[in-house]
């Protein structure tokens, strides 16, 4: 809990504590393992950008996604140090497990490895098993090892400064090979389906179909649902749920002992919610806002890459994809898994490569440029090429104003401002527009609303400038980048006003004044029956002769 201190102290305080969160994930993500660590700055970019689509349909993020079985597990091997290493991908930025599981009929499991081999008890259960093409297997691994890897990263990463949304995309394949031998005793029970292995991992984080179709029902005016998704803050901090699960491929034959009606409460048929996984190849870059449009109707576009090496994703194509709406899944083999760290070390849609530059980095690079006497690098503005960046909030700039009833109409405005002053104009933060009511000062808030501003820059003439102002600033708190103007808190701190301080403090020093003088006084002034010894002894004999002795007659 923060307590509340004054203005120049909450500052300081909020900091140190968010220096300390900030550290753990990363300790945990390098005990064991050589994965680079996300910089302080990266973790304010994240945060900064989920805080930006608090207010999207979930199902329009742009989420980077990993395919443990080709990229992970099938060159590193199906081992309990592989498993544990999908916390440290989920703990660098990744948002998309794309797993294969295979449905073993003569063992009624499910099981990550993609070939059957004996478990019996006389076999040794810690030792490993390889195929023809060189995959290993401990025989012992299962599903449920993975299910609690994200299991404890969804808990440890449980709050509001690291809670995001977990979306896991199943595969599912039959395995029924009956020359294997297996031992009676440990054959699956109902505990060893996926839905109830998933619901005694995810319970209270799983959001379901049928969540979502009850709240399809009942709200009507769509205030809680936009595209008829939740929005993304209501989804994590309201709902508090993490985690989505969609079966993709489902492989399994009709005379399998499995029965897939048992999971349609809780997985969503990516199919049948306006969604695919296209390959690479299929994807295009918008180039006109009727294309924005199309892209904009359609639900969560993941696409994945191949294993042909001019098809493979890179950190350049990941964040193009990014940036043009899609949540792409890296499925080839990489020669060591942290790589994967690299390839995704450029997939924000929002803040430029090294940015949000901190306040001091800024004053370096910037303060002998500006000419302006006034400095304060604490609001963001927006590049040509749709980068966010740290900017002085006293320059002079266009802003950019977005239609209130059509998130992909935007416009700059005609004259230059600096970021406060576009507030102290009016209170809608439009100063120069005739329809005060039709246009506000904005800040695209996914990768989308990004790409029509870059498409409405494109078709400007004689542009003269090289960024504007957009609706992000910290100034309230250092590196909490929030949007509402230059007075907008910031939700991760107690505001406490200095008067609210000061009448605390007075309170607590007068009794505290009034404790002392009591103190002092009992030491000074002791209890006076040493000093008239004396006279007490002269008091006690003459009260002493009126006793009676003996029984009065």
């Amino acid at each position: 809990m923060l307590i509340p201190t004054p203005k120049h102290l909450t500052s300081t305080l909020f900091l140190i504590n968010l220096s300390f969160f900030f550290l753990i994930p990363i300790i945990k993500a390098t005990n064991e393992t050589n994965w680079p660590e996300l910089s302080r700055r990266q973790i304010i970019a994240r945060r900064s950008q989920r805080d930006l689509s608090a207010n999207i349909s979930i199902s329009k993020l742009s989420l980077t996604g990993v395919g443990l079985s080709t990229t992970v597990f099938n060159d590193f091997g199906y081992n309990q140090d592989t498993v544990s290493q999908v916390y440290d991908l989920l703990n660098v930025g990744v948002q998309t497990l794309y797993v294969d599981l295979y449905w073993n009929e003569q063992m009624n499991k499910f099981q990550l490895c993609p070939f059957q081999y004996e478990i019996s008890t006389a076999v040794n259960q810690s030792e490993t098993a390889t195929n023809e093409d060189g995959v290993s297997c401990l025989r012992s691994l299962t599903m449920n090892d993975l299910m609690s890897v994200v299991q404890s990263y969804i808990v440890e990463s449980d709050t509001n400064l690291f809670g995001d949304l977990v979306v896991m995309i199943l595969n599912l394949y039959s395995l029924n090979d009956t020359s294997i031998s297996y031992s009676q005793d440990l054959q699956g029970t109902w505990n060893d389906t996926l839905s109830s292995v998933m619901t005694s991992y995810f319970n209270n984080y799983l959001y379901t179909p049928t969540a979502l179709q009850s709240e399809r029902t009942t709200d009507v005016n769509n205030t809680n649902l936009i595209d008829g998704y939740p929005r993304l803050s209501k989804l994590l901090f309201t709902e508090k749920k993490r985690l989505l699960t969609f079966i993709n491929q489902y492989e399994i034959p009709l005379y399998s002992s499995y029965n897939v009606s048992n999971d349609n409460d809780l997985f969503f048929n990516i199919s049948a919610q306006n969604s695919s996984i296209i390959p690479v190849l299929e994807t295009s870059d918008i180039q006109s806002s009727t294309e924005l449009t199309a892209k904009a109707s359609q639900d969560w576009l993941f696409t994945i890459d191949s294993i042909n090496s001019h098809l493979q994703f890179s950190e350049d194509s990941v964040h193009n994809l990014i940036t043009n709406g899609y949540s792409p899944i890296l499925n080839h083999t990489i020669p060591e898994i942290s790589d994967i760290a690299t390839i995704f070390g450029n997939s924000l849609w929002s803040w430029g490569q090294g940015e949000p530059l901190f306040v001091t980095e800024a004053m370096k690079r910037y303060s002998n440029d500006t000419g302006y006497i006034q400095e304060a690098y604490k609001c963001a503005s927006m590049s040509l090429n749709g980068s966010y960046q740290v900017a002085n909030c006293y320059e002079e700039k266009y802003y950019i104003l977005r239609d209130v009833h059509d998130r992909l109409n935007w416009t700059l405005s005609s004259q230059k401002s600096s970021y406060f002053h576009i507030y102290q104009v009016s209170d809608d933060g439009d100063a120069d527009n005739d329809d005060k009511s039709k246009r506000k000062f904005n800040v695209p808030k996914d990768s989308l609303e990004r790409m029509a501003v870059v498409l409405y820059l494109n078709s400007l003439e004689n542009v003269n400038f090289e960024d504007f102002w957009i609706d992000l600033n910290s100034i309230n708190v250092d590196n909490c980048w929030v949007t509402g103007g230059p007075y907008a808190s910031c939700p991760y701190e107690i505001v406490s006003s200095n008067r609210n301080f000061v009448e605390m403090l007075v309170a607590a020093s007068l009794c505290c004044l009034i404790l002392f003088v009591l103190m002092a006084s009992l030491r000074l002034r002791r209890v006076p029956i040493r000093d008239n010894r004396k006279h007490w002894k002269k008091l006690m004999n003459q009260y002493s002769t009126s006793d009676y002795d003996g029984v009065p007659s």
